[in-house]
């Protein structure tokens, strides 16, 4: 986890950008709130029907509408200090700054929502049952018995899995 949402105003439909965009939010997630790469979602929406600002839509004089976003990150509460969560928005904003092509409107907005553990997860398991269940074994590298067929399940639960079908 965490789960990141961008809803951008206009939409911007190049995939090449939004992968950019998501890479450069996965990483500052990684490096400055300590959350694993590997469970980081980003969602990326198109615009809405409309967007206002100041109960005015937005629009500059000359008729070009600047561009706005809204990014919400989802963490399990507590995970974070205050400063983490201070330099996450700082760096998600200049990668907006910078990834969104045009005139950026100021009231464009980075939010942290924290979840308490116990009302989010994935995989079927809030995280407050995630971090009260041991650790699992590691497993071993190259062939191991337990592992080998006709031998009920091996110590992490795998039924019948041999050293073949892992590919070792």
């Amino acid at each position: 986890m965490p789960l990141l949402t961008l809803t951008l105003w206009p939409a911007l439909t190049d995939p090449g950008q939004q992968q950019v965009i998501a890479h450069e939010l996965g990483d500052h997630t990684a490096r400055l709130l300590h959350k694993q790469r590997s469970l980081t979602a980003v969602a990326i929406h198109g615009a809405p029907a409309a967007w206002f600002i100041g109960g005015e839509p937005l629009q500059d004089p000359g008729g070009a509408a600047p561009r706005s976003f809204a990014l919400e990150i989802r963490i399990t509460a507590g995970t974070n200090t205050a400063e983490e969560k201070t330099t996450w928005i700082a760096a998600a904003w200049d990668t907006m700054r910078q990834a969104v092509p045009g005139v950026l409107a100021e009231a464009s907005y980075v939010s942290i929502v924290e979840i308490p553990a116990g009302d989010w997860g994935y995989g079927g398991l809030t995280q407050a049952a995630r971090s009260s269940r041991p650790a699992a074994p590691s497993r071993p590298e190259g062939n191991h018995p337990c592992l080998e067929p006709g031998r009920g399940q091996d110590q992490w639960g795998i039924a019948g899995v041999s050293a073949k079908a892992l590919g070792r």
